[in-house]
Parts: structure tokens; sequence; C-alpha cells
């Protein structure tokens, strides 16, 4: 039974991620002390080498293994992550940047949209209101042709009558009055 619960305790410690980094770097800086521990020399010769190994490389035995395996279990996973975090939040920057370019260029066709439906209904306006305008002019030619019709009415070619005379001009200021006024509230009632 205390075997099971050692094997089951070496096996969960060897499941540590910093003792499993400890002893790999442990293995790679100390592979000497290996091969010689493994070597078909005398023993006293390997006992000798190891004792020399751990008193003159101490910094090589213990610490510079233990700072790799604090470097390859807490440092390493953050330098392995942070540029695939930094590339994350590039592309959710860029995606943000095309949502509102995007957004932008709705909003834009939809302006374009109104200004085009108001251009085009200026445009049917001031259409609509030349052929307005032409008709009054042809409206306004026509009375002007009709007055100069009645104008020529009142003078005729007699050399008897002259527009210079104030009896003459007097009557035909009236008339021309009149006429005015009929023309005007023709002219008002077809427009």
């Amino acid at each position: 039974m205390p075997a099971d619960e050692v094997k089951k305790e070496a096996n969960r410690r060897m499941k540590d991620p910093l003792i499993g980094s400890y002893i790999l770097s442990w293995l790679a800086f100390n592979y000497d002390i290996i091969f010689t521990a493994l070597s078909l020399e005398h023993p006293a010769v390997k006992i000798y080498y190891v004792k020399t190994c751990f008193e003159d490389h101490y910094l090589t035995v213990f610490i510079i293994p233990l700072l790799s395996a604090l470097f390859i279990t807490y440092f390493l996973p953050w330098a392995l992550t942070y540029p695939a975090i930094w590339k994350l939040q590039i592309d959710q920057c860029r995606e943000k940047k095309l949502i509102q370019q995007q957004n932008r260029k709705a909003l834009f066709d939809e302006d374009a949209q109104v200004l085009r439906e108001s251009a085009r209904a200026i445009k049917e306006h001031l259409r609509l209101e030349t052929i307005c305008c032409k008709k009054r002019t042809n409206r306004l030619d026509q009375l002007s042709s009709t007055l100069i019709i009645y104008e020529d009415s009142f003078y005729p070619n007699d050399p008897n009558l002259s527009p210079t005379d104030p009896a003459i001009r007097a009557a035909d200021e009236a008339k021309q009055e009149h006429y005015e006024k009929m023309n005007i509230e023709k002219a008002l009632k077809s427009i």
C-alpha cells in the first residue's frame, strides 16, 4: 500500500508543471553527470566526478535549472500567448473599423438616395414651372397682339385725326384703360 501511495504522489508531482520543467532543465544542463553515472567506469571515479561537479558547478547544478524551469513554466506561456492576444486585438480593431466603414457607406448611400430623390422632385417642379411660364408667356403674347390690334383701331390712318389732340388723347386713354382692365381680367381668368 505505501508503494502505491508513493507512486501516486510521484505521479502527481511529475504532472506539476514546475517540477516537470525543473527535472527536464536539470537533465539538460547536467547531462555530463548523467553520462558519467551511467558509464562503465569504476564507481569511485564516478562518485569523485559527481562530487566535484556538485562542489564546483553549484550554479549549473541547482540555480540555472531552477531559473530555466521558472522561465519555461511562467514566462514562456505568457510570451507565446501574448502575440496571439495582440493579433486578436488587431483583428478586432480591423473588424470594428470595417464595420464603421460599412455603416458610413450605408449612411452615405441613404443620404445620396435622399438627395437624388430631392433633385428629381426639384427638377420635375422646375419643369412644370417652365411649362406654366411658357403658357403665361404665350397668353401674354396673345393679349399683347390683341392690344396692338385694338390700338391700331384707335388710330386709323386718317390724317384728320391726330393723337396729339387733347380731346382725342383723353378719349383714347379712357378706352385704353377700359380695354386693359378687360384684358387683364380675361388673362387672370384664363390662368
